[in-house]
């Protein structure tokens, strides 16, 4: 399996959707429907998620994953940081508007509140949704983000990252400043290279990558590749056992 750096996963995103014409929306539904998936892991019947978005695409994702928790008859809280729906991405927005056809109502940060109300939801949460930001996020955090993944933390509740914990740089696993505290973080695609260096190995807890969709083509080759039991055992010789130890050997 090829590993895939934010710029190589946003190119094989664009060429699944301009050259082969699948919609943006039907990737971000995938996308959700798998986080969904390992969300339901951390509940019980009557347990409430607690999904936390940021205003762009990953923001997206969450808002599918709240809108197919209430449509599994799960209680759910959707929280976005974001002051209202005029500065969310397009697809988005439109997850928005779906959500609401449905009763779900996500509270947006339009008053200094919204991070109070996040932490009395998370009180009585069985597990957090971490979809703040998604892997072209760089830079330190701030603001309202910063405040969110330290409420997020604190609250001691199992996180599940959307694609990448949030506070976690992609292509270095550098922590930007804070970070979230991921109990399973679900890729999509291919894995990043934060997986296997820097904070990120710590920050993403147990990790999974999931078909979202991408056409077989776009999935490699990038410039990592992932190595498992399978390829080593074709690139060692098998060795005999009677056979005999060089001078050099050493137990």
């Amino acid at each position: 399996m090829w590993i895939a750096t934010a710029d190589e996963i946003r190119e094989i995103d664009r060429r699944a959707i301009n050259e082969f014409g699948i919609p943006s929306s039907a990737l971000m539904e995938q996308a959700g429907f798998a986080a969904f998936q390992a969300t339901q892991e951390f509940l019980t019947k009557t347990g409430r998620a607690v999904v936390i978005c940021g205003k762009g695409n990953n923001g997206g994702d969450g808002i599918v994953i709240a809108r197919l928790l209430r449509e599994h008859g799960r209680a759910v809280s959707c929280f976005i940081a974001a002051s209202s729906e005029q500065q969310l991405s397009r697809d988005a927005k439109e997850q928005h508007q779906r959500a609401i056809t449905l009763g779900l109502r996500p509270i947006f940060a339009s008053d200094d509140t919204w991070i109070t109300e996040l932490r009395r939801a998370l009180h009585s949460a069985e597990v957090a949704v971490d979809a703040l930001l998604g892997t072209g996020a760089s830079g330190e955090l701030e603001g309202l983000i910063h405040s969110a993944v330290e409420t997020i933390n604190e609250s001691g509740k199992p996180v599940v990252s959307v694609d990448i914990p949030t506070g976690i740089e992609c292509d270095t696993g550098r922590e930007m400043g804070a970070s979230i505290n991921a109990t399973r973080t679900v890729a999509f695609g291919l894995p990043r290279p934060f997986f296997f260096q820097g904070a990120g190995l710590e920050k993403s807890g147990r990790w999974s990558v999931a078909d979202i969709g991408y056409p077989e083509s776009l999935l490699g080759p990038t410039q990592a590749l992932l190595l498992n039991s399978n390829l080593l055992k074709g690139a060692i010789p098998q060795r005999q056992t009677a056979s005999k130890r060089d001078k050099t050997d050493r137990y």
